[in-house]
This record gives structure tokens, sequence and C-alpha cells, in this order.
């Protein structure tokens, strides 16, 4: 863990990161679409601390593409769950 993570500014000047980046970052070995339910349940808001995001990437398959589930995690937010698994 050398690298510091990437952090966006949005549309209403807020800092974000990505949740699986995040994932990825604290290297949890849960997958992420267990991990993050799991998360939200500690009392964070839709659409407050995280906004639901497809991210479309290709795949090996016949199609080509496949659509993975992302959030896009509000600082605050990234960084109550840094402090839950450590």
């Amino acid at each position: 863990m050398n690298e510091l993570l990437k952090i966006e500014v949005n549309e209403n000047q807020e800092q974000v990161v990505s949740g699986r980046l995040l994932h990825e970052f604290l290297e949890i070995k849960t997958p992420y679409h267990i991990w993050i339910k799991r998360m939200i349940e500690y009392g964070f808001t839709e659409n407050i601390d995280f906004i639901p995001h497809e991210q479309k990437c290709s795949s090996g398959g016949a199609s080509g593409i496949k659509v993975i589930q992302d959030h896009i995690l509000k600082l605050s937010m990234a960084k109550e769950l840094s402090k839950v698994i450590y």
C-alpha cells in the first residue's frame, strides 16, 4: 500500500472515491458485491453518502463487454469504511 487512492471532485464540489478502488486498496478478501452491501448496513444512505454506479468493462466472453456495479463514495464514507476495516 504505497500509493494513495485517486480522489475525484463531483459536480457538487464534493470529494469522492470509487468503492471498488477502496475495496482493492484495503485488500478486502470478500467479493466486492458482498462487502459493499454489508458496509452500507452501517447506516449510510444512498444518494447522500454514496451513489450506485455501473461500469462497462471488457470481458473475454462472446459479448466482449460486461457491466459491473460500483459505488461512488463521498470521502467521509470512505474514511468511515476504512476505520471499520482497521
